[in-house]
């Protein structure tokens, strides 16, 4: 047997109505997540970094645009 992966993070008490758990389990099972407490961390991470995420892609969106508008400039000064 291969060794488990430990989890040394802190546990967290967290109430959901009986709709929110029969759904939770449903979505795990379709999903193939192995359990809720996953679902809650892959939430929760994708909550918090989803801005982070957007500022990055538009920050390099924004810079590669830039790129191309100052090739184009120098072109056209050429031209």
């Amino acid at each position: 047997m291969g060794k488990q992966k430990r989890s040394y993070s802190k546990k967290k008490l967290i109430n959901f109505t009986d709709k929110m758990e029969a759904d939770m389990r449903s979505f795990c099972r379709n999903k193939g997540i192995k359990n809720e407490s996953e679902l809650v961390r892959q939430a929760v991470a994708e909550y918090i970094y989803a801005g982070y995420k957007d500022e990055t892609l538009n920050h390099n969106s924004l810079k590669q645009i830039q790129d191309i508008l100052s090739r184009c400039q120098l072109s056209i000064s050429f031209k």
